[in-house]
């Protein structure tokens, strides 16, 4: 992969998370929860609230990427990392979609609504029964966020050559 190629993954990896950044703002500005992954770090958020919610996030993402570390072992890990990187969560169901040689859009919606149920759990343990910052979106987007990828990666094929200039 020639430098310029590797500069345009990382400006559609940049635009890709600045994408879901301000689709998580949106969400929680909006009350509708945040997304899957999110959704842990969202609840120890609130509950330990000495941590903003970013700090959480970095912690939560710290932990998915070491659970991938330890699936794939360093030599996949790497080969993955090939094409260029991924967000934590997105990195880990990955790693057991390639381990288990499930499709990744079902490992995805398995995943997100794991992190869903975590969410509720701790809401329920951390605030006397009552939930706490997992609405309705995030359950939406647990759902259906992995159907989306399914679709997306049978009907829409990104080619690196459209993007040169």
């Amino acid at each position: 992969m020639n430098k310029n190629e590797l500069i345009k993954r990382y400006m559609l990896f940049i635009i890709g998370l600045f994408i879901c950044a301000v689709g998580v703002a949106i969400t929680k500005r909006g009350e509708l929860g945040v997304s899957p992954v999110s959704s842990v770090a969202n609840i120890l958020c609130i509950k330990y609230d000495f941590l903003s919610l970013g700090n959480w996030l970095i912690i939560w993402n710290c932990i998915l990427i070491l659970g991938q570390i330890v699936i794939l072992g360093l030599g996949v890990y790497l080969s993955v990392s090939a094409n260029v990187i991924m967000n934590s969560g997105e990195a880990f169901v990955k790693a057991v979609s390639d381990k288990t040689h499930f499709e990744f859009g079902n490992v995805k919606i398995g995943f997100d609504i794991s992190c869903v149920i975590i969410a509720v759990l701790l809401s329920l343990v951390f605030f006397r029964g009552q939930i706490y910052g997992t609405r309705e979106g995030t359950l939406i987007a647990a759902l259906f966020t992995g159907i989306v990828v399914k679709f997306c990666k049978r009907h829409l094929k990104i080619d690196m050559k459209l993007l040169e200039c």
